[in-house]
């Protein structure tokens, strides 16, 4: 089956209902990986969480990639087009943040956090491919969907 303009958009509807009927599990997704706030190359719940959910959806996922204990790489399909998602995952050092005020005000001194929103990044990319993946055997669609789980991308 080839890729048709209606055909790509029932997919897009495909995804957004997903997303829709799940967003209270991609929600709890972001607030585990916020509340784990591991440091970078120290992500091992985080990326856990992570390849576990993608694997139970049927990605083949591959853990430890380029010698990085907390890296992964989960892929889905074969062949063309290959459409490749990059995920974040680790928080800073020294950055803890009260809700709502401008200036660095830390909850906890000296506690690790996601200033940065790794958190959202990691929990919206991975709710992404888990909205894309039956879209595309529902549709038809040809191609390799794969995730790129980057550990430590902030400090490395």
């Amino acid at each position: 089956m080839t890729a048709s303009a209606s055909n790509l958009s029932a997919a897009k509807a495909h995804c957004f209902d997903y997303l829709d009927r799940n967003a209270k599990a991609i929600a709890c997704l972001n607030d585990n990986i916020f509340y784990f706030a591991e440091l970078g190359m120290q992500e091992f719940e985080t990326a856990k969480l992570m390849t576990t959910l993608l694997e139970n959806a049927g990605f083949k996922v591959e853990r430890g990639i380029s010698g990085f204990p907390t890296g992964f790489c989960a892929a889905f399909g074969s062949g063309h087009p290959v459409i490749a998602i990059h995920t974040e995952y680790d928080s800073n050092p020294d950055n803890s943040q009260a809700s709502g005020v401008a200036e660095q005000t830390a909850i906890v001194e000296g506690a690790r956090r996601h200033c940065e929103g790794h958190n959202v990044n990691g929990a919206e990319l991975i709710a992404t491919a888990l909205a894309a993946k039956p879209a595309m055997e529902k549709f038809g669609l040809k191609g390799t969907l794969t995730v790129f789980g980057a550990p430590d991308e902030e400090q490395l």
